[in-house]
């Protein structure tokens, strides 16, 4: 898990993907997301990039970031409709303006603009 106790007043980007020893990706699990969203890194991330275990992680992420502007995410919890993801997570979400910002690289990830 990445160092999460690290302090920066520049840092407002994270990438937090990586792969374990094995070459898969490494997917963030509830613990580890409650343990990144109280950390001084996640406090002022403005850009977030992370694989997580289910979208009720993103849910977390986006509710409890309060500086977040755009997540990019991908989930081991597949998800099929980006359309439907979004609206679920309307229905689910404090926040309310949550947009599909554009296409990812990737199929499987979502890339949200949070207002």
């Amino acid at each position: 898990m990445a160092p999460f106790n690290l302090r920066s007043s520049s840092i407002r980007s994270l990438d937090l993907r990586g792969v374990d020893a094995e070459g898969h990706k490494h997917c963030y699990t509830e613990q580890q997301c409650a343990a990144f969203i109280r950390s001084p890194l996640a406090m002022q991330c403005q850009y977030l990039t992370i694989h997580v275990d289910q979208r009720t992680n993103v849910l977390d992420l986006i509710d409890k970031m309060k500086h977040l502007k755009t997540l990019n995410v991908s989930c081991r919890e597949k998800i099929q409709n980006k359309e439907q993801t979004i609206k679920w997570l309307h229905s689910h979400s404090s926040t309310t303006m949550i947009h599909l910002a554009k296409e990812s690289k990737h199929s499987d990830d979502l890339r949200l603009a949070i207002r």
